[in-house]
């Protein structure tokens, strides 16, 4: 799926967006860094029971997970989150350190799309 094409989602459920980011390490000629692994599903975790179902799910440029909603994407890597917000033709970017095991940001959590305010 094209990132620009943000707005379709094509996940039915959590264990969908797992699988692609299982197939995704699992077919990158690249290795990932298992902190990252440990950090995307600790993310997952973190998110699925008050955010919408991503609308894409890639690997970076890296060895890195990208998630996708309209106009937010997280890329995780094996030390940080790395938050993009796009806004008319504009990308703000926020980081956010990560400690494999440690909780995830809630600042990052809270400047993710929500369920109940998330309507396409």
């Amino acid at each position: 799926m094209s990132l620009e094409n943000r707005s379709a989602p094509v996940f039915q459920n959590w264990e969908a967006v797992e699988q692609t980011v299982a197939s995704s390490v699992a077919e990158s000629t690249e290795q990932f860094e298992p902190a990252t692994i440990s950090n995307v599903i600790d993310l997952l975790r973190a998110v699925s029971k008050q955010c919408p179902i991503p609308n894409a799910v890639t690997k970076g440029y890296w060895s890195t997970i990208r998630l996708c909603w309209k106009d937010i994407e997280i890329e995780v890597f094996d030390d940080r989150y790395e938050l993009y917000r796009f806004n008319d033709g504009a990308t703000d970017i926020e980081y956010f350190e990560r400690t494999s095991g440690a909780d995830v940001s809630p600042d990052l959590i809270a400047k993710l799309p929500k369920l109940d305010r998330y309507r396409d």
